[in-house]
């Protein structure tokens, strides 16, 4: 339907003198919008996308320094300590809730608070 509607005017267009110039104008800034359109969402997507994943990287990270600080302190090494391994598991849940909340460290990036409920549930809000 829609087609047929477009077609309709490109048609009205054309009989006019200065129709297939004014088509070709009303093609190319329509092309130029959806082109416009498209690069700002893939921009937004990409910027959520890329938000979410440092901030699960960040986690992972933290995660796993907690884990060798304990491996470290329960085989008896005098230079690890267990408060270390505490602060590590504590900035892992902040990069958790940085996710959930849709915040990010990464300078020009912008992420989006986690909507998907089931998601949410398995991230353990």
């Amino acid at each position: 339907m829609a087609w047929r509607l477009l077609r309709r005017w490109i048609d009205r267009l054309v009989r006019f003198r200065y129709g297939p110039s004014v088509t070709l104008l009303v093609v190319a800034a329509g092309s130029l919008a959806v082109l416009r359109w498209s690069h700002v969402t893939w921009r937004s997507s990409l910027s959520q996308t890329v938000a979410a994943l440092d901030n699960v990287q960040q986690a992972r990270l933290r995660l796993t320094q907690a884990y060798l600080v304990t491996a470290q302190v329960a085989a008896g090494d005098p230079t690890a300590r267990l408060d270390q391994a505490v602060a590590d598991l504590q900035a892992a849940t902040a990069a958790l809730d940085d996710w959930l909340a849709g915040r990010s460290t990464l300078l020009g990036f912008r992420g989006a608070p986690l909507t998907d409920p089931e998601l949410r549930r398995h991230v353990g809000e």
